[in-house]
């Protein structure tokens, strides 16, 4: 199955009197909580409150680990962790915690993933 896409100008963050014309993906909707518990209630023989106690759990404890400074892997989805945007220093003892401009959660996807996006195949709007 195809993605659709439209044609998106954008300018270049290097350069912004350069134009150009790029991809960008149309996205159908967005999948939510309830839809993928109804969708794993009927794939397996869970109950609906403990698929829906699973999904809550894993997202605490994905959370609580990555607060930890831990990085998170579900094989075979990707791994979850702490990414920060920061401002450098000429040296590294003036380098501070106040050097932290943002902080995200970054996701590396599992390879059987990656693979099967890279199958992804796109018609024009």
């Amino acid at each position: 199955m195809a993605i659709k896409f439209k044609v998106q100008q954008r300018a270049n963050p290097q350069n912004k009197a350069e134009k150009k014309f790029y991809v960008q993906p149309l996205r159908v909707g967005n999948i939510k909580r309830s839809k993928l518990e109804k969708d794993i209630i009927e794939l397996t023989s869970l109950s609906k409150d403990d698929v829906r106690s699973v999904l809550l759990t894993l997202s605490d404890l994905i959370g609580k680990y990555i607060n930890l400074g831990y990085s998170v892997t579900i094989e075979d989805v990707g791994t979850l962790s702490l990414r920060t945007k920061s401002e450098g220093s000429e040296k590294a003892e003036e380098v501070t915690a106040a050097n932290v401009n943002s902080i995200c959660v970054g996701f590396r996807p599992a390879v059987s993933l990656r693979e099967s996006v890279d199958r992804i195949s796109f018609v024009k709007e």
